[in-house]
């Protein structure tokens, strides 16, 4: 992330995640995902009309980094914004190419026109109240909802415009996150989702949660990294000494053993730094790879158990 890009997320941003894709595409998950993948001929069909008509995703020259912009997800807003930049320029051709993608044969796209820049909206969405995208320049789109994409247009226009680069609690969060991995990010924890944390007695310790950042490395296997902002030391080590006891009681539990899980478990590591609590979840390469060959395993298992037998003919 550059700080050009937190630039234009707007001033009611709350939450902010970043992925690296030229990470996430060299990573051994993103290979496996891809493997998995390759004999979903709805997926193929999709994912070729979208590599043909507009960019593609998983190639060398499609999007280089993404930016999510999220505002305050416990009120009624609907608004979000992502800023994608480009790997290599992208013209005219392309740009109606993914219009044309994004719209389906029954609804058009609408352009609507603010500040020298076209905001392109399905006609479904109700043009000025729509989530669509603009070309902000040749290596620079962004897509979300009309209103915050109006609000990065101000803020690219004018350096002075409101952006969440002004909101320094959440800039503060953001240093702390790792950026160098391929997805990271941070946000603030709103007084709404307290208030629900406190009325559930599984979530009761996380009460006096107030912010989050986490990073996801790829780069051998998978290390997700979490901190956890708490009121307190003292509830941070209650966190801490909660989630230690039930790991302990799944590392014992039979049916983690029948998964074949349990080994998993021991590469999950937490603790508590101030009033910090802290989690890392490391896995090897092996470790990975096992992990989603038994979660499809499981998943065909339930799709197949879910899926009607056939009845027999009368002939039978």
């Amino acid at each position: 992330m550059t700080k050009d890009d937190l630039a234009l997320a707007p001033r009611a941003t709350r939450t902010v995640v970043g992925l690296d894709l030229g990470r996430v595409r060299a990573s051994g998950l993103w290979r496996r995902i891809n493997e998995l993948l390759a004999d979903a001929a709805k997926f193929q069909k999709t994912y070729g009309e979208l590599r043909s008509q507009c960019a593609d995703p998983g190639g060398l020259d499609g999007p280089r980094s993404v930016l999510v912009a999220l505002p305050d997800l416990t009120g009624s807003s609907k608004d979000a914004a992502l800023v994608v930049r480009l790997a290599t320029p992208i013209d005219d051709a392309k740009l109606h190419g993914c219009v044309d993608f994004l719209t389906s044969p029954q609804q058009h796209a609408v352009g609507l026109d603010y500040r020298g820049k076209k905001i392109w909206v399905s006609s479904k969405e109700g043009g000025e109240n729509g989530f669509g995208f603009a070309l902000f320049d040749e290596r620079t789109v962004v897509l979300g909802t009309t209103a915050w994409i109006r609000q990065a247009i101000d803020a690219a226009a004018e350096r002075t415009a409101p952006s969440a680069r002004q909101n320094a609690d959440l800039v503060a969060l953001l240093k702390r996150a790792k950026p160098a991995v391929a997805i990271w990010g941070a946000g603030e924890v709103p007084d709404a989702m307290r208030e629900a944390l406190s009325g559930n007695p599984k979530t009761e310790l996380l009460k006096s949660l107030r912010a989050v950042v986490g990073s996801l490395d790829l780069t051998v296997g998978l290390v997700l990294e979490l901190k956890l902002d708490t009121a307190s030391a003292a509830d941070a080590s209650a966190v801490v000494a909660s989630v230690t006891a039930q790991l302990a009681e799944l590392k014992g539990s039979p049916q983690m053993a029948l998964l074949g899980v349990t080994p998993l478990l021991e590469g999950v590591k937490v603790r508590a730094n101030g009033a910090t609590f802290e989690v890392m979840i490391s896995l090897t390469a092996a470790q990975l790879d096992d992990l989603i060959t038994r979660g499809l395993a499981l998943v065909r298992g339930f799709a197949g158990a879910a899926t009607p037998a056939t009845p027999p003919s009368e002939g039978d």
